[in-house]
């Protein structure tokens, strides 16, 4: 009926020992007033990533293994 619409279906698995990821930020600032009506500020601030997510293609070819002239070249892992 509407088979121009249809899409095949994609199954996701995620690692039982996935834990969310995190980031830690701290920040620290300095101020000092000069004469004048002067002011000098100097700031600090970190951030970390713990535990990132990295996204992968896995049916991605290969690098140096795909041809743009040639569909279906490519070898995929």
């Amino acid at each position: 009926m509407l088979a121009g619409f249809q899409s095949e279906q994609v199954i996701q698995r995620l690692s039982p020992s996935l834990r969310s990821p995190y980031v830690l930020q701290s920040a620290a600032t300095l101020e000092r007033q000069l004469p004048k009506s002067t002011t000098v500020a100097v700031t600090y601030t970190n951030s970390r990533g713990f535990r990132e997510l990295l996204s992968e293609d896995r049916n991605a070819p290969l690098p140096g293994t795909y041809i743009a002239a040639t569909p279906g070249s490519g070898v995929s892992r």
